[in-house]
């Protein structure tokens, strides 16, 4: 592994991102969390001169650079400079080149006056990149740049997933993002359930418990045969939640937790499959859970007791298939052995009645 340093001006690296020369795709990268506060404070140190944080990339043999940090800042410059943003009423005074005080606030970068864009533009940026990074190096550089946090059990997942783009496509879908909040987002719970859902669709004996569901999706081929009829399934699982508003608030609720949502979802996909009609898919899944939370105690006492051991999730996974009675001509798959005892991580995989 090898540091080298390089000089670029704001506008150069916003020019750099434009020819697709710098990736912000790493999966040790976090989701853009800024609010306009934050964008408004690093423009205002911009023009007004403040040092900014380094940024650090990677190199790889095309002289792509990849991003280990700096992505929030990548962006902000990004956006300010294609004016995708004002600054926040908040947003200090300048000083001008009188050295009078000029008020900035609200201002997006063709508001500005020309010598304050220039100041943003010709910023010298300080910019690291490395070659010859193994993933270990970059797992344990992002751990001491966040001052010795380690990455979360998702992360460390993220980090080791060849088509986590495929995936992190599939968890855009408005099904997904309709029961996950925003927080949620920021934590990349959407692309752990779509994840799951890929898995508990194309796995005889499905396990989310930390360990072998990290092995399996750093292995996994995605199929887009199989791609395609999961956004069938959450396209039929939109449906069915549309026709429960301001009808059906309790069923709602309970279908738009994790757990449930998971499970809806799974049935969805198999419906699709055997040409069950959309009419059919709404009543089966409203009157199952209409209990409490279905009316099944089979798939209830998964819920209530380790609702992340492999056989809790295999469990549900076949009492949803029962409520296809055409399943009942399909081969069942081979559920193999699974640990009852293995028990999911809490930090990645824990189950909530309403993702938050």
């Amino acid at each position: 592994m090898q540091r080298f340093n390089i000089n670029w001006t704001a506008k150069a690296l916003v020019n750099q991102m434009e020819k697709g020369k710098v990736n912000y795709d790493n999966a040790v990268q976090r989701s853009l969390v800024w609010d306009v506060e934050k964008k408004s404070l690093l423009i205002h140190s911009m023009i007004y001169g403040y040092a900014i944080p380094a940024m650090y990339f990677t190199r790889d043999e095309n002289g792509v650079y990849d991003s280990l940090d700096g992505k929030q800042r990548s962006n902000t410059i990004s956006e300010f400079l294609h004016d995708e943003f004002a600054l926040s009423a908040d947003t200090p005074a300048v000083v001008d080149e009188n050295g009078s005080m000029e008020d900035i606030s609200g201002m997006y970068f063709s508001q500005l006056p020309e010598w304050a864009q220039d100041k943003i533009k010709d910023y010298n940026l300080t910019i690291y990149y490395y070659e010859g990074m193994t993933e270990a190096e970059v797992r344990e550089f992002f751990s001491r740049l966040n001052n010795g946090k380690p990455l979360s059990a998702i992360e460390l997942t993220r980090a080791n997933v060849p088509s986590l783009t495929i995936f992190q496509q599939l968890a855009k879908h408005k099904a997904i993002q309709f029961v996950v909040s925003e927080a949620g987002r920021k934590r990349f719970t959407d692309e752990m359930i779509a994840m799951q859902l890929y898995q508990l669709i194309t796995e005889k004996s499905p396990d989310f418990s930390t360990k072998p569901f990290r092995e399996w999706a750093s292995k996994v081929e995605v199929d887009s045969e199989v791609l395609d009829t999961i956004n069938a399934g959450l396209d039929a699982y939109s449906v069915f939640a549309r026709s429960l508003i301001d009808v059906n608030n309790k069923v709602l609720r309970t279908v738009k937790g994790r757990t449930h949502f998971i499970s809806c979802a799974y049935y969805c996909c198999l419906a699709v499959q055997y040409d069950v009609n959309q009419d059919e898919i709404n009543r089966t899944l409203t009157e199952f859970f209409s209990g409490h939370p279905s009316i099944s105690p089979e798939y209830n006492h998964t819920v209530s007791a380790g609702s992340a051991k492999p056989t809790s999730v295999q469990t549900r996974r076949d009492v949803m298939r029962s409520l296809l009675p055409v399943i009942d001509e399909v081969e069942e798959p081979d559920q193999g052995e699974a640990d009852p005892d293995n028990v999911v991580d809490s930090e990645q995989f824990e189950e909530e009645d309403h993702e938050s």
